[in-house]
Order: structure tokens, then sequence, then C-alpha cells
């Protein structure tokens, strides 16, 4: 009866660690495409400030 608590018991483990790799790897890309809209949304914002200034 040891060996059935104990083999859940691995798998729980298993698939614990399995599924924090992949919510952190999910986690990283969705951080990275956040920093790619940020930086281009400030890109935009400093061209359009920089053509206001350009007028005056």
């Amino acid at each position: 009866m040891t060996e059935i608590g104990d083999r859940k018991l691995r798998v729980a483990v298993v698939v614990s660690f399995a599924s924090g790799c992949f919510f952190g790897w999910q986690a990283c890309l969705m951080w990275r495409r956040f920093l790619v809209w940020r930086k281009r949304r400030l890109e935009k914002k400093l061209q359009e400030t920089q053509r206001k200034l350009d007028m005056n």
C-alpha cells in the first residue's frame, strides 16, 4: 500500500514541476511581448512629440 502512496506522490511532484515550468515559460513570453509593446508605444509617442516640436 505504501508503494501506491509513493507513486502518487512522485506523480504529483512531477506534474507540479512540469506545470510550474510551463507556466513560468508562458509568463516569460507574455512579459517579453509586453516589453516589446511598451517600447513600440513609447517610440511612437517620442516620434509624435519630436514632430510637434519640429513644427513649432
